[in-house]
Formats: C-alpha cells, sequence, structure tokens
C-alpha cells in the first residue's frame, strides 16, 4: 500500500493498494486484482495468462 517514506516522503508509490491522501481512498491496482486471481486458483491459469500478461 502507498505509505509514508522517511527518505522519499509520499513520492514514492507501490503496493497492491493506491492511496489517495487528500481523502485516504484506497483503491485496488491492477497487480491486487492479479495478485487476487493467484491466491483464488492457487497458481496462474491459462485464462490469467491471456487477461494479465498482454
Amino acid at each position: 500500500m502507498d505509505n509514508f517514506e522517511w527518505a522519499e516522503g509520499f513520492l514514492q508509490r507501490f503496493g497492491l493498494f493506491e492511496t489517495d491522501f487528500n481523502n485516504f481512498e484506497r483503491k485496488w491496482r491492477k497487480s491486487a486484482r492479479i495478485y487476487s486471481e493467484i491466491a483464488k486458483n492457487n497458481g496462474i491459469t491459462e485464462e490469467m495468462e491471456k487477461e494479465f500478461l498482454k
């Protein structure tokens, strides 16, 4: 999740969820959806490869 980094402040953006620091709303990134599908399927399916690895 996006957070405060001592060396960079709020400039660095990384993680599975994006944070809007104006209202602290959190949004799923594409990487979070992919990770969720991998966890649900206990691996990467052919359908996931077609959808996410374009």
